[in-house]
């Protein structure tokens, strides 16, 4: 007669103040050359401890990445929100966010039909943000994502951004993903939710971090 085994599963908690990482910059003086400096990134940890350096900054904000994307998994995986832990992919936006309403203005197309027009400023982004296209891997034919899917944007800024109107950006991020045919629309048969959107402040160059994960089945 065999016995019955009952498998029990470990599930990894979080590391006391591992996560969230961020990345920082630090001038560092290059060996052996008088007054000559160079800048170096760091991987700092939620308590403030230094995870890596002096390896190359793409490792660096491939780790950072990494780690974020599984505290925010594990931020959603108790059963009480409709959001799936199922990633479909993540990637980073270049560049100071600047939001879609801010600035618009009005004109008239070639009919002499009044339009609205995007702001200068926001159709600088649209040109910056196509020019360093991210490189995004979600499936084998690369079609824009037409399933309901969880957006979550990440804003990361210098002080000197100032304050920011996080929903305006994580609207004009839904507008950029559109126009980089990431996602096929920003309308909520798509984007059925962005909960966690938030802003953070950085040392170095402003970013978005942008993740995207389907919806579970039960979504309604």
């Amino acid at each position: 007669m065999k016995k019955n085994c009952l498998t029990r599963v470990r599930t990894m908690n979080k590391p006391d103040g591992l996560t969230p990482t961020r990345v920082v910059s630090k001038v560092i003086a290059v060996p052996g050359t008088i007054g000559k400096t160079k800048r170096e990134d760091l991987l700092i940890s939620g308590s403030g401890k230094v995870i890596a350096q002096d390896i190359p900054t793409d490792w660096i904000n491939y780790i950072h990445s990494a780690v974020n994307n599984y505290d925010d998994m594990q931020a959603y995986d108790n059963g009480t929100k409709t959001v799936s832990d199922q990633l479909i992919t993540s990637f980073r936006l270049e560049g100071k966010p600047v939001a879609k309403a801010s600035g618009k203005q009005v004109g008239r197309d070639q009919d002499g039909n009044y339009v609205m027009s995007a702001s200068p400023d926001y159709a600088r982004r649209i040109r910056e943000v196509k020019r360093n296209r991210p490189q995004v891997r979600y499936g084998r034919s690369q079609k824009p994502i037409d399933i309901p899917v969880h957006v979550q944007c990440v804003f990361y800024l210098n002080k000197s951004n100032g304050k920011i109107c996080v929903p305006e950006m994580v609207a004009s991020t839904l507008d950029l993903l559109v126009k980089l045919g990431i996602i096929k629309s920003d309308t909520n048969d798509i984007v059925a939710s962005t909960d966690g959107s938030r802003s953070r402040y950085i040392l170095n160059e402003p970013y978005t971090m942008v993740t995207i994960r389907k919806m579970r089945s039960d979504y309604a």
